[in-house]
């Protein structure tokens, strides 16, 4: 309620802007050409290492950014035609929906950021998520899963 205040306050709409559409756009051109050119192109080693990278980087930032506002019902004004993308985005990247979407909203915005609180900030011994977070062996993300 005090996000509809705050945007109607400044006269915007929180789930629809130019900026943000181009931005959505940009991203599924730049994957999608991507796959084309690895899909039905030969190209060398370096190219073909090259254009994956910038298709996976294309991929995580998509996902992070589309997937995060669809999440929020905020890309488009209908929640259903969200909740529709949002779950399509996730689950077609192999990324459960309903438990992103709960562990998201329920576990994350509580306390967002605060270390021991936040599970988005806690470590996984792959990635160091916060400069509070101790250094781990990476070695042992392996055996995580025993």
């Amino acid at each position: 309620n005090k996000h509809k205040i705050y945007f109607k306050s400044i006269n915007k709409d929180r789930s629809t802007s130019l900026s943000r559409l181009s931005f959505t756009l940009f991203l599924l051109s730049s994957y999608f050409t991507s796959y084309t050119l690895l899909a039905f192109h030969e190209h060398s080693l370096i190219t073909t290492v090259s254009i994956l990278t910038f298709l996976a980087l294309a991929l995580i930032i998509l996902l992070t950014n589309l997937g995060h506002e669809l999440g929020h019902n905020s890309m488009t004004g209908k929640t259903k035609l969200n909740t529709l993308l949002f779950k399509v985005v996730f689950d077609s990247a192999g990324i459960d929906s309903y438990l992103w979407r709960h562990t998201h909203n329920l576990i994350h915005h509580p306390a967002p950021n605060i270390p021991g609180y936040d599970w988005d900030i806690r470590g996984n011994n792959l990635l160091r998520m916060g400069p509070h977070e101790p250094h781990q062996k990476p070695i042992l993300f392996l055996y995580q899963f025993h």
